[in-house]
C-alpha cells in the first residue's frame, strides 16, 4: 500500500468499482507527488479488466484526438462493436473514413487531486 495515501486509494478503489458508465475521470497535481504511483495502484487493482494507457507529449497538446487515438490503436480491431454513431466517429477522428468533423466542445471531467 502506498503510506500515507489510504483516501485516495479508496476513492481509486471506488472509480474502478463503479466503471461501466460513461464518466472521465482527471488526476491532478504537481510533478512528483505521486500521481504515477497512484495510476499504476490502479491499474493493478483493476483485475478481470483491460488497461488502456496514453502519455501526454507536449508536441502533440495541440492535436485535438492525439490521446484518444493513442489509447484506442490497441483495441482498433473492434469498433466493429461500438454502436454505429461511435463507430464512425471514432474512424472519422482517425482518418479511416471521411466524415463531418467532430465536436470539439469541452466536457465537464469529474476531479481526483493526488
Amino acid at each position: 500500500m502506498l503510506a500515507g495515501r489510504g483516501d485516495e486509494l479508496a476513492e481509486l478503489s471506488g472509480l474502478l468499482d463503479s466503471l461501466g458508465q460513461a464518466t472521465l475521470h482527471v488526476l491532478l497535481g504537481d510533478a512528483g507527488i505521486g500521481k504515477s504511483a497512484l495510476l499504476e495502484y490502479a491499474a493493478g487493482s483493476a483485475s478481470g479488466m483491460r488497461v488502456l494507457r496514453v502519455v501526454g507529449v507536449e508536441s502533440e497538446k495541440d492535436l485535438p484526438y492525439a490521446a484518444v487515438q493513442q489509447v484506442c490503436a490497441p483495441i482498433q480491431d473492434r469498433l466493429e462493436r461500438l454502436p454505429k454513431p461511435q463507430q464512425g466517429a471514432l474512424r472519422t477522428t482517425f482518418g479511416l473514413a471521411e466524415g463531418p468533423a467532430a465536436d470539439l466542445k469541452e466536457r465537464p471531467a469529474r476531479e481526483v487531486v493526488a
